[in-house]
């Protein structure tokens, strides 16, 4: 018997000795390689930002190694990879407006994490590091806005390199690749620092591309890149872009450039000639894009056109059938994306005057409340009551948060768990996510843990999204749960790593304290870079 009792104890002292052992540390992580393996660009702007003086020097030095080493071997990306990722980004253009902005958000959000990080990497004096990065990106990127900052950061960091590459890409791409190429040679000009000999350089090939027939198919690039540069040049070249037998896309462009960015003299009057209306009218998307363009430079041409448009019945004008677009919704929603006492009195004017059934002035209604004024909240709240409106109900909602009014959020949870014909199941969802996350009240956060669970990992990733946007404690509630969660895989695989680093970040940052028990998640993740994050972070809170 006292065999067994003696072995019993040594088996408990095994045990215990064991369970010390392997209690991991950010010391013992880093004697074992742990970073070098995945890369995390959120643990590594962790670690370069608020986090630099949480570990030791030796060990914040170790650290960064291991995670660049990292970076260098997870950087490539596949051709099939790049159309994937193309496609994705594409699916929220797609889309429009404020809605199609939401549901791409939440996929580039974690990838732009990946191009933070280089520009992290460059203020905190890694040069080398950063340009291998940005070299990388640069070239095999598959967004035109991912590769445009990889080339601005390149161009910060060796402006040779990253004029060779966008020459480059303009001498041999297709017609398509050229046309990016312009655009962000544009952005390369106008970013700060960019070398003025690089600058005179890339201004002289967008007005070079600019100019004669052989290179019409080059003009959109061209103007947009001239519009970027922000260099008095580039209003000569414009000038003529904006003329002649030119394409009406390449006018516009030119136009917007001239009026927006160089304030040229005389563009907001051959713009709003586009507005009159009549036998010679131009079509309704050219008189919404004179519109649009007029208000954004505060022109009041385009506020009035708008009231009048926004005021018409049903049929008319920007309600024709015969369009293909809602002009209506979009100018209702560029409204309130513009803001100010100007948009608000559109709205208050047409729904004054307006002809339109009840549907259009209770939109206009939820506009003016989104925007701060209280005077229709009742028309508001009889838009969230109306259960043939569900299209439109989550905007109402949205609406009346921003007057302490939470009466929608068990509509949001209704419609939530039941997805109105007609909808794409999955975008709606996202939509209802999105609007929960914006309204930031408490009693959202368990519909967006049931969204958490959605079969669609679009939905997820929206739920997460917007949970880290929240700012109310029971938030962390919900990103407990989402450090449960799997979102599936984009192009560098598993997104759970990067989700998960950016809850536990967000939990010390936003709610300090309070966020314990995510950053304590977090220390038992299965993800390397996620558990070394939570530990340096926790002996911040100890």
């Amino acid at each position: 018997m006292k065999y067994v009792c003696a072995l019993v104890i040594l088996l408990v002292c095994m045990v215990g000795t064991v369970s010390v052992v392997a209690q991991d540390t950010p010391a013992s992580m880093l004697e074992a390689g742990a970073l070098s393996q995945s890369y995390n660009p959120v643990l590594l702007d962790y670690l370069l930002e608020e986090g630099k003086s949480q570990l030791p020097e030796e060990q914040h030095k170790q650290a960064v190694d291991q995670l660049l080493t990292a970076l260098k071997a997870n950087v490539q990306v596949t051709q099939g990879e790049q159309l994937a990722a193309s496609l994705t980004a594409l699916g929220g253009l797609l889309i429009g407006g404020e809605v199609g902005s939401a549901l791409s958000s939440a996929e580039s959000e974690i990838w732009d994490s990946w191009i933070d990080s280089g520009f992290v990497l460059l203020r905190a004096g890694y040069r080398e590091e950063a340009i291998a990065f940005f070299d990388q990106c640069a070239t095999q990127f598959p967004g035109e806005g991912e590769r445009g900052r990889c080339i601005v950061g390149l161009a910060q960091a060796q402006p040779d390199r990253a004029l060779e590459i966008v020459m480059g890409l303009l001498e041999e791409g297709s017609v398509e690749q050229k046309n990016m190429a312009l655009r962000m040679m544009g952005r390369m000009a106008g970013s700060e620092n960019c070398p003025e000999e690089q600058k005179t350089v890339i201004l002289e090939a967008l007005t070079e591309k600019s100019k004669g027939m052989m290179n019409s198919s080059y003009y959109p690039g061209a103007a947009l890149g001239l519009t970027y540069a922000n260099d008095p040049r580039a209003v000569e070249p414009l000038m003529d872009l904006k003329g002649g037998m030119k394409q009406d896309e390449v006018k516009q462009l030119a136009k917007q450039g001239l009026l927006l960015t160089y304030k040229a003299e005389g563009i907001a009057d051959e713009v709003a000639k586009s507005l009159k209306g009549g036998f010679m009218a131009k079509p309704p998307s050219e008189q919404f894009w004179a519109a649009r363009l007029l208000i954004r430079a505060g022109d009041e041409r385009g506020y009035e056109w708008a009231q009048d448009e926004l005021s018409k019945k049903e049929g008319g004008g920007l309600f024709s059938s015969k369009n293909e677009v809602n002009y209506f919704d979009e100018m209702l929603w560029f409204l309130v994306s513009v803001g100010g006492e100007k948009a608000k009195e559109v709205m208050t004017q047409a729904l004054k005057k307006g002809k339109g059934k009840e549907l259009r002035k209770s939109l206009l209604a939820i506009g003016l409340a989104r925007l701060g004024d209280p005077s229709e909240l009742d028309m508001v709240r009889e838009a969230l009551a109306n259960d043939k409106w569900n299209h439109t109900r989550w905007q109402a909602a949205v609406a009346l948060s921003v007057h302490d009014d939470y009466s929608g959020i068990p509509v949001l949870k209704t419609l939530s768990a039941k997805t109105p014909k007609g909808v794409e199941e999955d975008v709606f969802r996202r939509r209802i996510a999105w609007a929960l996350g914006q309204i930031n009240h408490a009693d959202g956060v368990p519909i967006l843990v049931d969204l958490l669970k959605d079969a669609n990992e679009g939905v997820r990733l929206s739920a997460v999204n917007a949970l880290l946007r929240m700012t109310v404690p029971e938030a962390v509630q919900g990103m407990e749960a989402a450090l449960r969660t799997d979102f599936g895989e984009d192009r560098q695989g598993s997104r759970n790593p990067i989700v998960q680093a950016r809850l536990v970040r967000r939990a010390l940052g936003q709610f300090q304290d309070q966020g314990a028990p995510v950053i304590s998640g977090g220390s038992q993740s299965g993800f390397s870079s996620v558990k070394f994050l939570a530990l340096v972070a926790g002996q911040g809170t100890n």
